[in-house]
């Protein structure tokens, strides 16, 4: 703690701090995203602990665990679901326990002791001391005991007992012996005091030391009492168990034969035995009466730390240093079988008495829950996010550089928040610095014990710098020029020369706690350490100048802007030197300083002074000038003067902004790292878990940037808004206390895409607040109350919002919806008790089926938070799924006008290609379970697609399908969005250009239709795929998005339709248990490609499966989420270079295989000959006078490219008139005239290069004849 206190008092330099960091947790930082207040929801990012785990706990009724570790986070979590409930920052947490009422947490560490109220937030402060070692609270929940210690003459260190029920302090005990450690009788009326050689046994009531027991040699590090408190079981540091009489305090029996320390003992299941786990990498299981060794069991992993036994005595659980449990059967003492819960030491290991599992912590962090009976994993707590340690803005201000301890480096940009670039470095070893180069054409990444990492502006052209480092703390930075870079690796400096990857110079007798740098006309170097400071010439690499300083440990080292000074700052005694770097003379000495540094431009001090005030000076001549007076004056790590407004002190942890026009400070927050502009628009501060942005001058915070996986990230604005990565959104939830809400719940409100882009542009946001949702409290509650094996029964609760419907869904389909009135009144709750038989066809064989019970309130606009429970048919013989694919294509209506080209060529190639596929998947049984139903206007079919035959089909696959089968709908064809909704229509083959819009309801199918007739009561298979190959079709996501009682309400800013439309999409993911991929966007079109004789949707949709085999899952499984993500970037890649705008939407909240693809199934996909595509022409008369296309020949070509490109489905080529396609044709070139002949000079040109030229001569009198044999000389030259 000492430690802490130097650097909170601002005497560590920056890099002095970074040394630290690895060893203890300074800053602590929280993912909880909004401060809680009473009954305010709290928007929670769950993340998991971030370093050593240093305590767990498990509330006595089992619904809640609480973890805390090393950098001083302490996470409380729903144990049934791993949901975060809350996040604390404390200093390093030594022990954690919840009160015997479920209510509060009670923390020790190195922060005062206290009781956090879990359903308000809030804390009450116990025992008083400065430091708190040791945590007990007795089994009948009456007492609180802490043992603890004072950093001042306050007091000396003892143990307090408090009641548990009002925190009050009822008796205080010295300590004596190192006794930190304690443990309460399982009658809750001793208290035993371990810890140092000596064990003593305190009476609760009688409040007196009644046993003593002395004989260990060493530190005590475990005690146990008996089932009956008769006896208690010691280990030790000196290699022996020993077990004593509880009253007396007489030994009974010394169990030696351990060769390293004891970490633990328990007494066996059967009363007869103890078990005892060592360092010596040995459990071993002795006789109780006689000490004799009764089996010894090795570990291949290491020391084994913990062991537990299992509630009902069956079983026993061993913990070691790799991470590893094994779990015992406790009759015959051999192993069941083990699993690896973390990578590193598993040190907390509980049994839960309710279930059958085990909670375990190691040191990695990770906190997970094992089922004992399988050994399977049922849940880890938490995402797991490492600390961030560098932050750097590119000079441009448009992005930032990141790195954290798990050697990653991300790249951020800066208008949207997008992760860019990340990059996993040195071995998962800390990434300790980032730095781009002065035009941000490089940035360098140093750290680990490795050599420095230089990248290209977007990530690439990797290179590994020739510089060694000695430390896994390490440094780079360009030159100014961006021609070298400077390494510090905490014992020497190193110069790099980029050009050639060069090590010029090593520089040694360095401070580990200076930043040593270049002089700012990149020049020089300036080095400290050794109380010297020296400059070095960077041409010659040759020490120019040395002086001593009176510290070895400078602060500050630093060069005027034209390298004719340098100074030395010792920040511990206030004390600056400045001398002449040419002569080496000492011109300045000043005391009393608390920052000092030189004026960019000038040769001029810039000084903070110890009162607060600060000055300018020049160098050599002292004369000061008065710029502000700071109220709270205290020194820091450093200084940033922002602008003429604005100064931020950093100082260990702690960060605060002050006013320089009137000397306040405007702000105090704890961060690890600053970095700001030139503009001075925004001030970063890097947090351990987030990225905060605050706006300069008014110093309000703008947005919080969270990264919660590789490339994944979240942004939340002052206000509580969000938005971020998908997979990222998924994540959030509220919590009101212990109660949780999902964000669908509150119909994400919150939400607001593209949130750092409007805030950044000023744009206004008219979305709700999070003070403004009033959601906490709100939504009935369910629980179960099933006693029978045959039935469901379910106990609903209103709350505020009063009850609406209740609706039940299997697998994520929504099945049955009840009214409060089918529902059994009882008091003031409702029952809907309902037997399973009656959805045993919704159920899939052979798999568990998730059932989820959702109660909405009485206005059916805000659900419940589902109630899951899990049907277990795993044990029912699995059968092959069913696919039954109705292929839809419509490419002649009714008259001429509406006629398509490759509508129904489009869907019988999907269907064949479908069927191919899922063949070699399905029907490895011999039995038939793949049916195509063709309808299209083709001429081999099933039926023409007229409405009723497609309705009918439906009908009749509803007849036929299982929960487990497998549904597919196509549609090609026409899609118009009609009526005063605009809902989504797609039009069959009863369709004509009169009946499109006044009965499109006869020959039209609409979303709600399509909606009713494949709802789980109609057509019970659980995997559906909708395709809607249309224009307009984005609209059908949005009707699907509406059906019901239009739930969507989603308070996005107003009139902000691109958002609305974002926000619709993705709650389709959460209602339709659909996975849908539409053409195009609901007010786009979707294009026939004559280039590829082809929808471009169903193009890509085969290409994909032929041409791209990284999108099959193991190399052969055809994924529907890969595929259709394919074909998403496809389309939307080839119809920008063909001059147009499509845009598919992919939907999806599942993921599955569809099929088998091999050589056979590629091979019969033939995709269309490519078609070559011209772009519009350009020719020019040759006569200057003229310089323009005066015989409109330009024209006259495109005009006959034109009629070559719509002769059908024959046409040789294509033809737009512009595109972006690198591959498109276009003809140019001058011609000639003389008299009334004509000679023109053609270039065939792709992609801006002349690929091939020839002349044609012709008569003024026939262009069309002339331009005519242009076409065709320069098609036939590009086939």
């Amino acid at each position: 703690m000492v430690l802490e206190k130097l650097v909170n008092s601002g005497n560590f330099s920056k890099k002095m701090l970074m040394r630290c960091l690895k060893f203890i947790g300074l800053f602590y930082g929280c993912l909880c995203i909004s401060k809680i207040f009473a009954q305010q929801p709290e928007l929670i990012l769950p993340s998991a602990n971030s370093n050593q785990m240093k305590a767990v706990a498990i509330s006595p009724n089992e619904k809640l665990y609480a973890s805390g570790d090393l950098d001083g986070k302490i996470k409380i979590w729903e144990a049934a679901t791993g949901k975060l409930l809350a996040s604390l920052n404390r200093g390093h947490p030594t022990a954690l326990a919840f009160t015997k009422d479920n209510k509060a947490l009670i923390i020790t560490g190195f922060t005062p002791a206290e009781a956090y109220i879990i359903q308000t937030g809030k804390s009450i402060s116990l025992a008083g001391y400065d430091f708190s070692g040791g945590l007990a609270t007795s089994p009948d929940g009456k007492w609180i005991a802490i043992s603890g210690q004072y950093y001042s003459e306050k007091g000396s260190a003892g143990i307090r007992i408090l009641d548990a029920s009002t925190f009050h302090l009822v008796d205080s005990i010295p300590e004596k012996f190192y006794n930190e450690e304690i443990k309460f009788s399982n009658d809750s009326k001793s208290l035993a005091l371990y810890g140092g050689k000596e064990t003593e046994l305190w009476d609760i009531e009688k409040r007196k030391v009644t046993a003593s027991f002395e004989g260990h040699s060493s530190r005590i590090t475990n005690l146990e009492f008996s089932e009956n408190d008769s006896q208690i079981l010691t280990t030790a540091d000196d290699s022996t168990a020993r077990l004593w009489e509880t009253q007396t305090g007489k030994p009974i029996i010394v169990f030696k034969g351990h060769t390293g320390t004891v970490w633990e003992a328990k007494f066996h299941p059967d009363g007869q035995k103890i078990i005892t786990v060592s360092s010596d990498n040995t459990a071993k299981i002795w006789n109780k009466l006689t000490g004799e060794i009764v089996q010894t069991m090795t570990n291949a992993n290491g020391w084994i730390y913990r062991v537990q036994i299992a509630p009902d005595k069956k079983t026993f659980a061993l913990g070691d240093y790799s991470g590893f449990c094994s779990v015992w059967n406790a009759v015959t003492n051999k192993k069941i079988y083990y699993f690896r819960a973390g990578k590193e030491s598993l040190y907390f290991l509980n049994y839960l008495k309710k279930t059958n599992s085990i909670v375990t912590g190691n040191y990695d962090p990770v906190l997970s829950r094992w089922n004992i009976a399988t050994g399977k994993k049922e849940m880890t707590y938490g995402s797991h996010n490492e600390r961030f340690i560098a932050l750097q803005l590119s000079n441009d201000e448009k992005f930032l550089l990141t790195s954290s301890r798990d050697g990653v480096v991300r790249k951020i940009e800066v208008s949207t928040g997008k992760i860019l670039f990340y990059k996993k470095l040195f071995n998962n070893e800390w990434a300790t610095s980032v730095d781009f180069s002065k035009n941000d054409s490089l940035f360098v990444v140093a750290g680990g014990k490795a050599g420095s990492v230089v990248f290209n502006s977007v990530g690439g052209d990797e290179t590994i710098l020739n510089d060694v480092s000695r430390s896994y703390e390490s440094f780079s930075k360009f030159s100014p020029n961006g021609k070298y870079v400077l390494h510090d690796d905490n014992s020497t400096v190193q110069l790099i020369r980029l050009s050639d990857n060069k090590l010029l110079l090593t520089i040694d007798s360095i401070s580990s706690f200076t930043e040593q740098c270049f002089s700012p006309d990149g020049a020089y170097i300036i080095t400290g350490g050794s109380n010297k400071v020296k400059i070095w010439s960077v041409a010659t690499q040759e020490l120019v100048q040395s002086v001593t300083v009176a510290t070895a440990y400078p602060h500050t080292i630093e060069m005027s802007f034209d390298s004719k000074y340098f100074l030395c700052f010792d920040n511990s005694g206030s004390l600056l030197q400045v001398w002449e770097t040419a002569t080496g003379k000492l011109v300045t000495t000043l005391n009393d300083i608390n920052y000092a540094g030189f004026l960019p431009n000038k040769n001029e001090l810039k000084l903070v002074y110890s009162n607060g005030k600060i000055v300018t000076t020049p160098v050599a001549d002292v004369k000061e000038t008065i710029l502000a007076k700071l109220k709270e004056p205290g020194k820091g790590i450093a200084f940033h003067f922002v602008s003429n407004e604005i100064l931020v002190i950093h100082s260990g942890g702690n960060i605060s902004i002050h006013n320089l026009l009137s000397g306040a400070t405007v702000l105090k927050l704890r961060g690890n790292e600053v970095t700001y502009g030139k503009s001075g628009k925004y001030l970063y501060v890097l947090t351990d878990d987030a990225l905060e942005v605050y706006t300069l001058p008014q110093v309000k915070l703008a947005y919080k940037h969270f990264v919660t996986g590789t490339t994944d990230f979240l942004v939340q604005d002052n206000f509580g808004r969000f938005d971020g990565t998908e997979a990222a959104r998924k994540m959030l939830y509220f919590v009101c206390g212990e109660e949780v809400i999902e964000l669908d719940q509150a119909k994400n409100q919150l939400w607001v895409p593209n949130l750092v882009e409007r805030i950044t542009t000023g744009d206004s946001i008219n979305a709700k607040t999070l003070n403004q949702l009033n959601i906490c409290g709100l939504t009935p509650e369910i629980e179960d109350a099933s006693s029978k094996t045959d039935e469901y029964h379910f106990k609903i609760i209103p709350r505020r919002g009063g009850l609406g419907e209740t609706i039940l869904s299997i697998n994520g389909n929504p099945t049955k919806t009840y009214k409060p009135a089918q529902l059994k009144k009882n008091g003031q709750l409702y029952e809907l008790v309902i037997k399973k038989s009656e959805f045993g066809p919704y159920f899939i064989a052979g798999a568990e089926n998730q059932v989820t019970l959702k109660a909405f309130t009485a206005d059916n606009t805000i659900s419940s938070r589902g109630f899951k429970v899990n049907e277990d048919k795993t044990r029912q013989a699995a059968t092959p799924p069913n696919l039954y694919a109705v292929m839809v294509g419509v490419s002649d209506y009714k008259g001429d006008e509406l006629d398509l080209k490759y509508a129904a060529k489009d869907a019988s190639d999907i269907s064949t290609a479908v069927s191919n596929a899922a063949k070699k998947l399905l029907n490895t049984d011999g039995k038939e379970h793949v049916f195509m139903y063709n309808l299209t206007t083709a001429k081999e079919r099933y039926q023409l697609p007229e409405k009723n035959s497609i309705k009918k089909t439906l009908e009749e696959i509803g007849k036929k399908a299982t929960a487990n089968d497998i549904l597919l709908i196509f549609f090609a064809g026409h899609g118009v969005m009609e009526g005063v909704q605009k809902q989504f229509y797609f039009l069959t083959a009863d369709a004509s250009s009169l009946t499109a819009g006044s009965a499109i309801a006869d020959v039209g199918i609409s979303t709600a239709e399509l909606t009713e007739w494949m709802k789980p009561q109609n057509i019970k298979a659980q995997k559906r795929i909708l395709i809607f190959d249309a224009c307009n079709s984005g609209q059908a996501i949005n009707d699907f998005v509406k059906m019901g009682a239009d739930e969507q309400n989603y308070m996005a800013a107003r009139n902000d339709n691109e958002a609305q439309q974002v926000k619709a999409i993705d709650k389709l993911n959460e209602k339709s248990g659909l996975f849908i991929l539409s053409a195009s966007a609901s007010n786009q079109s979707a294009y026939e490609m004559g280039r590829y004789s082809q929808g471009l949707l169903t193009y890509s949709l085969l290409k994909a499966i032929k041409q791209q085999p990284d999108i099959l899952e193991d190399g052969k499984y055809l994924n529907v989420s890969r595929w259709f993500n394919a074909a998403e970037k496809t389309v939307t890649e080839l119809s920008k270079e063909n001059g147009a705008r499509q845009e598919p939407q992919v939907v999806t909240n599942t993921n599955f295989n569809i099929g088998l693809v091999d050589e056979d199934v590629i091979a019969k996909i033939i995709l269309p000959q490519e078609k070559p595509l011209f772009a519009a022409s350009n020719f020019q008369n040759s006569d200057e006078a003229i310089a323009d296309d005066d015989l409109e020949l330009s024209r006259m070509v495109n005009l006959q490219l034109n009629e070559l490109a719509t002769r059908g489905t024959d046409s040789k080529i294509v033809y737009v008139t512009a595109t972006n396609s690198p591959d498109a044709y276009s003809l140019s070139g001058r011609y000639t005239l003389k008299g009334n002949s004509i000679t023109i000079t053609v270039n065939v040109k792709q992609n801006k290069t002349i690929k091939t030229k020839f002349e044609i001569n012709g008569t003024k009198d026939k262009l069309n004849q002339l331009t005519k044999s242009v076409v065709d000389k320069a098609t036939e030259l590009v086939k």
